[in-house]
């Protein structure tokens, strides 16, 4: 969990305890801005903008790179109902869950990514260590060596002499990506490039789904409109496509069509699930199985996060070994050709 996140769990979780205790507003944010001092949030000036008599919302929004669309229009629901305690609650809870799905994710991911490291860090050991040496031997043998040989050869010479430049270029680059991440919104477009990978592009549409239908859910129960609660619930997608069309099915809702008719209707949204969503709406009880079919796509997400982990294990393991073997055995075979070596 980030610190970051940290720090806004704490700070909705202790203003919600302060409200619920019958603290108003003003007095909760000097309480907070007194007890949580090393905290990067603006507690102090959400204070001050309070007391000059904006909202909290309104202060929120003054800081739009610590406090984003969602987390304000969670606020404001809170502020429209008269329930604001009970929204900084289920904003709390709905932050806990998704950081909580990440740290699945991240937990399911970190051997694969282990095992890329090394594969790489292996690679280079061979490529720039290993095979310009060789390269020396070689020579001192003469003889005629293999396609396969030669091309390694190769390699490794292009390596023992470009190898120095290719990591300072890539430190470089780091550097410059890592200075210039917001001018160039590389974080962004590096969410937008990683959203396109297949398998990963269904597992964040479907983490993106439950979200929404959690923050759906919160929201009408808490006694939101449901062209207002739709309209909350889209600002927790990440893709802005995907926004579009959450806007496109508002716009149905608006019209007078069911949630489920609109979401059926989507090319996006069609199966996901909108039997049950039909079913709740008939019943009148749409909060709830959204609910249900939240923790559903949660734990259908964190299951395919894990097989996709489990996937990636041994097919980087073998492609590893492979590329490893195939590079010793290239070798052995040049040095019994020259020199008559048994393998």
């Amino acid at each position: 969990m980030t610190k970051l996140v940290q720090q806004q769990i704490s700070f909705t979780e202790d203003l919600a305890v302060l409200l619920r205790s019958g603290a108003d507003l003003d007095s909760a944010l000097a309480v907070l801005a007194d007890t949580q001092s090393s905290s990067e949030l603006p507690l102090s000036e959400l204070r001050a903008s309070v007391r000059q008599g904006l909202t909290l919302s309104d202060a929120l929004s003054g800081h739009s790179d610590l406090f984003d669309n969602y987390f304000l229009g969670m606020v404001r629901s809170g502020e429209a109902t008269g329930k604001l305690a009970a929204a900084l609650e289920q904003l709390s809870a709905q932050l806990e869950i998704v950081e909580e799905l990440k740290h699945k994710v991240s937990s399911a991911l970190m051997y694969p990514i282990i095992l890329s490291v090394a594969m790489v860090l292996s690679l280079s050991l061979v490529l720039g260590v290993i095979l310009p040496k060789l390269t020396a031997l070689f020579e001192t043998f003469g003889g005629e060596l293999s396609a396969t040989a030669s091309a390694l050869l190769s390699i490794g010479q292009f390596f023992d002499q470009w190898g120095k430049s290719i990591v300072i270029a890539f430190f470089v680059v780091v550097l410059l990506a890592y200075l210039l991440q917001d001018p160039l919104q590389l974080k962004v477009r590096g969410k937008e490039w990683f959203a396109r990978l297949p398998f990963v592009g269904r597992l964040l549409n479907q983490i993106d789904f439950a979200r929404f239908t959690s923050t759906l859910s919160s929201l009408l129960g808490s006694g939101v409109s449901q062209i207002e609660a739709l309209k909350i619930a889209s600002e927790s997608y990440h893709n802005i496509e995907k926004r579009e069309q959450v806007r496109g099915v508002i716009a149905q809702v608006e019209q007078g069509v069911s949630l489920a008719t609109a979401l059926e209707a989507s090319s996006d949204f069609a199966g996901l699930y909108t039997h049950s969503i039909e079913s709740g709406e008939r019943a009148g009880r749409l909060p709830d199985t959204l609910e249900v079919l939240a923790r559903r796509l949660e734990k259908d997400f964190s299951r395919r996060a894990e097989r996709l982990a489990s996937i990636l294990e041994p097919i980087l393991i073998v492609s590893l070994g492979l590329v490893i073997g195939v590079i010793i055995y290239t070798v052995f075979a040049a040095l019994q050709s020259m020199g008559d070596l048994p393998l």
